[in-house]
């Protein structure tokens, strides 16, 4: 019989295994792809109600305009970055059309949250940096800004305010005082904010450095303190 039957079930045999290895990869491939794509949702809804959830503060704070995040990440060994920030003032008497007064292509938030902090949304921020920032304050005929309701009143703990770092940014100031409405363009603005805490006179005041340039000038530096309070200015 030359072991025929033999050959054959040795033949059986390796094909069922052949099969049971096929069955079994692809049975560990789908539980891979359900495991990525599992992953993918969480990240993505993670980051989608991390969006939500800092529009939603930021419009708290700025109750007269509106406020409008494109997307919002969760960085590792850097923190939150937030992308393409806009605020725009809604329709008002001296405004007739809505108006965007402030854009910001990148805001990156440095933290370390813990599970905690992200669980109950309370995250220490030790530095900002604003990458792209466009900001347009105008001054009405009858001498009030568009920005002096851009943050509503309340006293800031001042404590707890980070370092600012702005990187390119631009002015554009808006006069419509005069009859005829004068445009200023403060470009490749550059600049640090200090708080309080860190800055080397200790005196309750926020420290500012920076430079810019526009059509008058090619270049110049700016040293101010900022009361954290009044928000009051002193050029030094």
């Amino acid at each position: 019989m030359d072991g025929t039957p033999a050959r054959q079930d040795s033949s059986l045999s390796t094909r069922i295994a052949s099969l049971a290895r096929s069955i079994i990869s692809w049975m560990v491939a789908t539980v891979l792809v359900c495991i990525c794509m599992t992953a993918v949702y969480f990240f993505q809804r993670a980051d989608e109600e991390l969006r939500r959830h800092v529009e939603h503060t930021l419009a708290q704070a700025c109750t007269s305009f509106d406020v409008s995040v494109g997307s919002a990440h969760f960085v590792k060994g850097e923190g939150i970055r937030l992308r393409k920030l806009s605020i725009v003032q809604p329709t008002t008497p001296q405004q007739p059309n809505r108006t965007e007064v402030l854009f910001c292509d990148e805001v990156l938030l440095f933290c370390a949250p813990t599970m905690e902090q992200l669980l109950d949304r309370k995250v220490d921020i030790d530095r900002v940096r604003l990458r792209g920032l466009w900001l347009q304050p105008t001054r009405y005929a009858n001498g009030k800004w568009n920005l002096e309701n851009l943050i509503s009143a309340q006293n800031p703990d001042s404590k707890k305010i980070p370092t600012i770092v702005i990187e390119d940014a631009q002015v554009e100031l808006v006069d419509r005082v005069p009859v005829q409405p004068k445009v200023i363009t403060f470009g490749n603005i550059h600049a640090t904010i200090t708080p309080p805490q860190l800055a080397k006179d200790r005196d309750g005041k926020m420290s500012v450095y920076g430079k810019f340039a526009n059509d008058y000038l090619k270049s110049a530096e700016v040293w101010a303190k900022i009361d954290p309070i009044t928000l009051a200015w002193q050029v030094q």
